[in-house]
Parts: structure tokens; C-alpha cells; sequence
């Protein structure tokens, strides 16, 4: 054989076994993006429809499986005859009041768990779930791979069963530690024992902990004055740049008060940005506004509220270059806005995949610059004025990935000016921004009530077995004799 044909060969067997990599690699992937959802009680078709939207519009395929009465063992064999990465178990209770549901992995460890109650019925309790079904149970189901954790836990004791050693009746008091049963717990109890000390008294997710949005604007301004010599200045639509985030820091470890304070802030570039008068030169401008204060925010269902404490600064400078002199339009001051911000901001959860945003805040001026063109310069504008803002906002988010949300809105910011005693005659005036924007915002959970993990104190997933063994059996002392091992002296 050539050379060249054994180079042939073998870069078609390797690309053959590339190839078969790839097709079982989309092969588990396949396998970890279809579940399992099987859910007992009555009514429970309107709670099934929500939980199967709000998976399948996160990408996963959904399957009805057969778990007869939902043992372990049924569980795992379920999740292996159908190729199921996860399998979802619920129970609707009270007249479809009431939902407690577990999330169980291929290996039937459970790695999530969430309890609803809406008092309005089935369709309630089903618009509740959609809404905050994948915040409480999502994490575990996104996860690569969650299974495996406490399935271990039965070997030592079965490898010393069946090892086939003979036990010796000379040594009794070296035999490991007995342990004695107590009575069985019944399953009403259940629930309740693989529930971690958080969930029980939460039962809440810690909503979101990072929120990052940029995308474009288009900004417009009019500013005006009542009587007097400055001149007025209008700007038709022109673009800019946002972007804004939210952080809280608290919410990737805990779903305690800590999840729910945090950061925000907000910035508007306008790169490249000319004011032309009217016999035409051109005025080089810039224009920015950015803010940053804490955030509290608190959350009812559907809605989160948010409040937000900082500072911030947003400023509009004409500048003389080349032909164009500043001194010739002198009667145009620039402006510094330096403001204490105190804004509320609410979100509201429409759909699983549609918010609506509103928000609205005081910005008291606390100066707006008092040298060279600015507002406050003695003795050529308005050196004593009084300056206080008011913004509004509204838009609309749809979460197009699980980590990705498409915005729209518009924010309007009007500064209204108390001329105070000045040598220009002005009495009052008015500045006003008003924008439209688009963004992109990158969002990324906090950790959930009913998602168990090992490192932050939590309890890992365990099968329903181990936990009930868990708790039906406790060590006694050695030193204590046993029916059928006491010694004669």
C-alpha cells in the first residue's frame, strides 16, 4: 500500500471517528433536553399546559411517562426506556389550589423541588407556576449534568452484605455499629423531609442576579425659556449608545434579604454628536448622562419592585472649533446636571417570556456647573437658579433564550429651572430628553429555594430511598448489647 493511500485511510477513519463523537454527543444532548412531566391530582390539565410551555419554550422536548405508583426504581427505568435527561413528578392538590413538585434526574436523585398555592383555583395556580416555574426548578434542568449525587450511598453496606464472609460467633463485640429501625414514615411525611431548611421557609426563587442590557438610542431635546435674552435650542432625533445594569451580589448564594440588595446603574453616550445653528456652523457637542446608586428591591408574585438611592450626572457642552467660535453663541449656556437620584422601578411578569417595565424618580439638582458657558455662571446666566428633574420610563422584555431578553421602551427626563434674580431676564425655563431605545440584556439567575445545593449549606440530592433511611434509622451505642449478642461471663 502507497503512502499517500495509507494517508488517505487514515484521515478517512478519522473523520469517521469524528463524526461518530459528534452523533453521540448530539445523541446526550438529545437525551438531557427531553423530560419527563407526569402529574397526579384533579383538576390538573391547566398546571400540565403551563409547565410544558414554559419547557418548551426553553428548548426542551416533553414527554409523558409511565411511572405507575413513582418509585425509585420505576423513575429510573422510566427516564431510561424513554431517553429522558430529567423526569418533573407533581401532585395538584386542594380542588387545584395547591402544586409540590419534584424534579428527579435520570438516576432518580432529586435535584429541584417547588411548592405553589394560589387560592383562585386551577387557572391561577397554573399562571402562577408559569410564571416562576423555571426561576424555582430551571438551574437544575439547565445543568449539564445533575445526576449521580447520593446514589453511592447504599455500596459499603451492600459490598459488606455480599462479600460472603463467615460471620464469627468468638468476636460479637467487634461487629460494627447496630442500628435500629424506628417506624416507617408515611409519604405524607415525605415531602417534607427532603426539604431544606430555606425552601421551607421561603419556598422562593432569589430572582435575578445579574441583569447586563446595551443597545441603541434615539435622544431628542428641547430646551426653552420663559422670557428674557438666552436662546432656546431644540434637537430632532440623533443616536447614542445605552447601556445599564443591575447586580446582586447576595442572590448567587442565598435566597434569605441578602438576595434582594445590590447595585444598579445606567449609561447614554451620544459619540460624534453636532449642533448647527441656523446660518449654518457647526458646533462640535457633548453629551452624556450616567447614574449609580444601591438598590432594595421586593417582590409580590408577578411583580418585582425596586428602589434605587445613588447619584449621577448628565451634561450638554456646545464647543468652539475651528470657524465655529463659542463666543458667538454665548446666549446658549451649556448645562451640568449633578443630581442625587431617588428612582422606583417595577417589573411585571406577564407570561413566562413576556415583562413589562415601568419606573419613574426625582433627580434633585444639585448644581448644574457654574464656570465657563455653564447654567450657573455668575453674572451672565442664572447663578442663584433652583433646578429640579423628574424622569418616567416604560418598556417590554421577551426572553428569547433563557439568558437572553429582547428590549424595547422609551424614558422621557425634564429638568424644570427657577430662574431666581439673574441679569437676563429669565423667570423660568424648561429641558427636556425624550428617547426610544432598543437592547439586549444578558440575565442570570440567582440560586432557587427549591434547588438543593451542597455548597452553600443545602442538602444534596439524595434518592427518596436514602432519604427515608435517613430518617427511619439512627445509631445506638456499642456498648450497649443487643438482643441475641449478649455475653456470659
Amino acid at each position: 500500500m502507497s503512502p499517500s493511500r495509507s494517508h488517505r485511510l487514515f484521515a478517512r477513519a478519522l473523520a469517521a471517528l469524528a463524526l461518530l463523537i459528534c452523533m453521540l454527543d448530539s445523541a446526550a444532548q438529545a437525551v438531557a433536553r427531553r423530560v419527563g412531566v407526569a402529574l397526579d391530582g384533579a383538576p390538573a390539565g391547566h398546571v400540565r399546559a403551563a409547565i410544558t410551555q414554559v419547557l418548551e419554550h426553553h428548548g426542551f422536548e416533553i414527554v409523558a411517562p409511565a411511572l405507575g405508583a413513582g418509585s425509585d426504581d420505576e423513575i429510573v427505568a422510566a427516564a431510561k426506556q424513554a431517553h429522558l435527561g430529567a423526569i418533573l413528578v407533581g401532585e395538584v392538590k386542594g380542588a387545584g389550589k395547591r402544586l409540590h413538585l419534584r424534579v428527579f434526574d435520570a438516576l432518580g436523585a432529586i435535584v429541584a423541588e417547588g411548592a405553589w398555592a394560589e387560592a383562585g383555583g386551577p387557572k391561577k395556580l397554573a399562571a402562577a407556576v408559569e410564571r416562576t416555574l423555571w426561576a424555582r426548578v430551571g438551574g437544575a434542568l439547565a445543568k449539564p449534568d445533575a445526576s449521580g449525587a447520593g446514589v453511592a450511598d447504599d455500596a459499603p453496606t451492600e459490598a459488606k452484605s455480599s462479600a460472603g464472609e463467615p460471620e464469627s460467633e468468638a468476636t460479637p463485640t467487634t461487629e460494627a455499629p447496630r442500628k435500629k429501625k424506628k417506624p416507617r414514615a408515611t409519604e405524607a411525611d415525605a415531602p417534607a423531609q427532603t426539604q431544606t431548611d430555606e425552601e421551607t421557609a421561603t419556598g422562593e426563587p432569589a430572582g435575578t442576579a445579574l441583569d447586563i442590557s446595551v443597545g441603541p438610542r434615539f435622544v431628542w431635546r428641547s430646551l426653552s425659556w420663559s422670557g428674557g435674552m438666552l436662546t432656546p435650542y431644540s434637537m430632532p432625533h440623533r443616536p447614542a449608545l445605552g447601556a445599564s445594569i443591575a447586580w446582586y451580589p447576595g442572590a448567587h448564594v442565598t435566597t434569605g434579604w441578602a438576595a434582594n440588595i445590590g447595585i444598579a446603574g445606567a449609561l447614554e453616550l451620544m459619540p460624534g454628536l453636532t449642533s448647527v445653528t441656523n446660518d449654518g456652523v457647526s458646533y462640535p457637542t457633548t453629551a452624556t448622562d450616567f447614574w449609580l446608586g444601591l438598590r432594595g428591591r421586593m417582590r409580590w408574585s408577578a411583580v418585582e419592585g425596586a428602589l434605587t438611592l445613588g447619584g449621577g450626572q448628565q451634561d450638554f457642552v456646545f464647543h468652539g472649533e475651528g470657524a465655529s467660535n463659542r463666543l458667538a453663541i454665548n446666549m446658549l449656556p451649556d448645562v451640568k446636571y449633578s443630581y442625587f437620584r431617588a428612582a422606583i422601578d417595577l417589573r411585571i411578569a406577564a407570561t413566562s417570556a413576556l415583562s413589562i417595565f415601568v419606573g419613574g424618580g426625582v433627580r434633585a439638582v444639585l448644581s448644574a456647573g457654574d464656570e465657563d458657558y455653564l447654567l450657573q455662571t455668575s453674572p451672565y446666566y442664572l447663578p442663584s437658579s433652583k433646578i429640579l428633574g423628574l424622569e418616567a420610563s416604560a418598556g417590554v422584555g421577551l426572553r428569547v433564550l433563557p439568558q437572553l431578553e429582547a428590549r424595547a421602551g422609551f424614558d422621557l427626563r425634564r429638568y424644570q429651572i427657577s430662574g431666581g434674580a439673574n441679569t437676563v431676564g429669565v423667570s423660568s425655563g424648561t429641558d427636556q430628553f425624550t428617547s426610544v431605545w432598543l437592547g439586549l440584556a444578558f440575565l442570570l439567575d440567582g440560586v432557587s429555594g427549591g434547588e438543593p445545593t451542597a455548597a452553600h449549606g443545602e442538602t444534596k440530592p439524595t434518592t427518596r430511598s436514602t432519604t427515608k433511611r435517613a430518617a427511619d434509622e439512627e445509631p445506638i451505642d456499642d456498648a450497649k448489647p443487643t438482643k441475641g449478642d449478649e455475653i456470659s461471663e
